[in-house]
């Protein structure tokens, strides 16, 4: 009889845990489930006399619902330097994001002269709730 009682015990706690182990693994889920925006705008090229390089200047707006985030981007940019060789280079970025006001980030990409872009693009590859 007291073998029996002991198995409804150890029964009874395996299905306590099996029914808690979901609702941990729902909220970390959850709380995983970030989302930013971003939206870009090419400001300039700039290019210096006298010196070897030019400058692509962007203005990033990053957006979120969340109430704080770190949120990671990045900017790929394709070009085609004089030789014809075609290049691809990703600069990799962080913000701090909150919902309360759009956070606005300076980007610039600096590239020896006579290198043509051929194409750039933005994205979110991360985002994480603050704390």
């Amino acid at each position: 009889m007291n073998r029996h009682r002991s198995w409804k015990r150890l029964a009874g706690t395996i299905i306590a845990i099996a029914l808690a182990f979901p609702i941990v693994s729902s909220g970390t889920v959850l709380a995983a489930d970030c989302k930013a925006y971003l939206d870009t705008e090419l400001r300039k090229k700039q290019e210096d006399e006298g010196s070897t390089h030019m400058v692509w200047v962007w203005k990033v707006d990053i957006e979120t619902p969340e109430v704080c985030a770190d949120v990671d981007f990045q900017l790929i940019v394709r070009e085609q330097t004089k030789d014809g060789e075609e290049v691809e280079k990703t600069q990799r970025l962080q913000i701090k994001a909150s919902s309360r006001e759009v956070k606005s980030r300076k980007v610039n990409h600096v590239m020896m002269k006579g290198t043509t872009v051929l194409d750039w693009k933005f994205e979110v590859t991360g985002c994480k709730p603050c704390g």
